[in-house]
């Protein structure tokens, strides 16, 4: 249970296949629950019970959305840089572009060794 309090913590450091860990398996994670409800939504005969897609699908994207959050204040920590730039990742097409260069920065202590 703590390891996966940790996903959820803006406090500590994350290193790179970490963050690309939980990237890949919070994107699956959502393929997986979208997919499946979609499935349920179509088979359904009575149009009234589409609002039902919302009580698994909604939660789903916030918890993954903090998740992966949290995931990048931490990753920003464990490259030395100020994890308010965490908020870039917000700006819609320059998020994308800004999760990535994040995703492939060095860490401190890799840059240590270089020097």
């Amino acid at each position: 249970m703590k390891q996966i309090y940790e996903y959820f913590s803006l406090y500590g450091t994350s290193t790179r296949s970490e963050y690309w860990a939980l990237q890949l398996i919070t994107i699956l994670i959502l393929s997986v629950v979208l997919l499946s409800e979609t499935s349920i939504v179509v088979s359904m005969p009575d149009p009234m019970q589409v609002p039902l897609f919302g009580l698994i699908v909604i939660p789903s994207i916030l918890i993954a959305f903090w998740a992966q959050f949290a995931t990048v204040v931490r990753r920003l920590r464990d490259a030395s840089i100020n994890p308010w730039f965490a908020l870039t990742v917000l700006i819609p097409y320059i998020g994308v572009i800004v999760f990535v260069v994040f995703g492939i920065l060095q860490s401190e202590k890799d840059i240590d060794k270089v020097l």
